[in-house]
């Protein structure tokens, strides 16, 4: 929901740039969550192996759009490692380790 505010504020704002940096944290924090959510939800009914195969194929997934985006646009590499990054400490620390039952 917050993403979609900053997107409707960037439409007739002038500060784009801010209200492009909110809105790129609140969605990949949403994303990240929201594949944390089904991933633990998915470890109550099948086994510990396709769970991982679940956050790992997210991972990869995302990790494979980033890298043709900054294929067709070298200038967004920072933005892209930031937000892969993120994403993955997001998905690690919040999805897999609890899943292990590490954290």
């Amino acid at each position: 929901m917050n993403n979609l505010f900053c997107r409707i504020k960037q439409a007739y704002k002038d500060p784009k740039q801010k209200w492009n940096g909110i809105g790129f944290i609140s969605f990949t924090f949403a994303f990240g969550f929201f594949i944390n959510f089904v991933g633990l939800l998915l470890k109550l009914f099948v086994p510990i192996n396709i769970v991982m195969i679940f956050f790992f194929l997210n991972i990869f997934l995302s990790a494979m759009r980033s890298s043709v985006q900054v294929y067709h646009e070298p200038a967004k590499l920072k933005n892209k490692l930031i937000r892969e990054l993120l994403h993955i400490s997001i998905i690690v620390f919040l999805g897999i380790l609890p899943a292990l039952g590490i954290y």
